[in-house]
């Protein structure tokens, strides 16, 4: 499915294999090949406003199927080389506010928006 989406936006790069595990480095700004950790709605809402595709993954770190697809969300990102796709990142223990006002009701569940609309929503981690 990320493979679809990603290629919908134009490209996908090679390479493969997670990155798993550690603290997410907190970027001020979408890094090409990176999960851009999203820190609260208003944050969310400009990114998605400005940029022209996003896949957002909502997740807990107390969720074991999130950790379980952490890893190919984030090799993804990394194989990712449009700068026009941004992979993004809301850990919804902490940005409460992201998940009531997208409705994520099961965790995890993944998000797309092509030019700030929304056109994919899918829940579970199964990798296809």
């Amino acid at each position: 499915m990320l493979n679809n989406l990603m290629q919908r936006f134009g490209g996908m790069g090679g390479g493969a294999g997670g990155l798993g595990g550690g603290v997410p480095q907190v970027a001020q700004e979408p890094q090409l090949g990176q999960v851009f950790q999203v820190g609260n709605l208003a944050q969310l809402q400009k990114l998605i406003k400005e940029t022209p595709g996003v896949i957002i993954d909502f997740w807990s770190p107390t969720c074991p199927p999130c950790m379980r697809i952490k890893p190919t969300f984030e090799s993804a990102a990394k194989a990712n080389d449009n700068p026009n796709l941004v992979f993004a990142a809301v850990n919804t223990s902490q940005a409460q506010d992201c998940a009531r006002a997208f409705q994520v009701n099961a965790i995890p569940n993944f998000i797309a928006f092509d030019a700030g609309k929304q056109f994919k929503n899918f829940k579970g981690a199964n990798e296809q």
